[in-house]
């Protein structure tokens, strides 16, 4: 049989433990987008941590680069859209050797209802290591062009802020994410969400306050609106996976997928 004309082999790294700050290597060329043969992404020695957006629009796909052979040189993040059979020519989104750059918490692109798309990504805001906040950018020209427009999360903490799931919600998208806000004065990590779209970002709304601190988030949408899935983290230490949606009442109370005592 066939493959399908768009047989997606890209791997997403999306699971990981809690690492001392280290900086992994995925070589993206080599996960390509088949048809038949292959057609790799355009990406440079030393990229990692590719990320992919699928809507009934083609592909959106973001990955981090190394901008030198030397630690200083800090990291670019890269974006290219999929359409017609082929990659588009490479566009930076941001660089610099600020870049949180690391092979678990990855930078993301999507695409909301109205056509625009968003970018994020992780920057350090104090030499401590895990000292970063969620940055954004918008683009309304298709991903030929990014303009930064500030940070997700509303505190100025440094604490951890990151693992950001994207989904549509009206015309523009909602995120979610782990933040470490209260972390500053020994508290747990928590679980966030906020609209974003054309007016920037909307209310921070907390939805689970205490989560373990790293492992990834996931959202979706069902027919009674989004929904986020995460670690979570009791008091005696269980983390369990959990789930919170929001209903016709608001959000829910934070539930396990599974009661598995882990």
């Amino acid at each position: 049989m066939r493959k399908p004309s768009l047989a997606v082999a890209l791997a997403l790294i999306a699971l990981g433990g809690c690492g001392d700050g280290f900086v992994g290597e995925v070589d993206v060329r080599r996960h390509a987008v088949e048809d038949g043969g292959g057609i790799d992404p355009p990406a440079g020695e030393g990229a990692f941590a590719p990320e992919l957006w699928a809507d009934a629009d083609g592909l959106l796909l973001t990955w981090i680069e190394p901008r030198g052979s030397e630690p200083e040189a800090g990291h670019r993040v890269q974006f290219a859209r999929f359409a017609d059979g082929a990659w588009s020519a490479p566009v930076v989104i941001v660089e610099g050797n600020g870049l949180f750059a690391n092979w678990a918490d990855v930078p993301a692109a999507a695409r909301a209802a109205d056509g625009t798309l968003y970018a994020h990504w992780l920057a350090k805001t104090a030499a401590d290591t895990y000292a970063y906040s969620i940055y954004l950018a918008r683009s309304t020209d298709g991903g030929d062009t990014w303009k930064a427009i500030g940070r997700l999360n509303d505190d100025e903490t440094d604490t951890e802020h990151g693992f950001v799931s994207w989904v549509r919600e009206g015309a523009g998208l909602r995120a979610f994410w782990l933040d470490g806000r209260a972390m500053a004065d020994g508290g747990p990590m928590s679980v966030r969400t906020a609209a974003v779209g054309l007016e920037g970002v909307g209310e921070v709304e907390l939805l689970d306050d205490r989560v373990c601190e790293c492992c990834s988030t996931d959202a979706g949408v069902s027919e009674a609106g989004p929904y986020v899935v995460y670690r979570d983290r009791s008091e005696s230490e269980v983390r369990d996976t959990s789930f919170v949606r929001r209903g016709e009442s608001g959000w829910s109370a934070p539930a396990p997928v599974a009661v598995d005592g882990w």
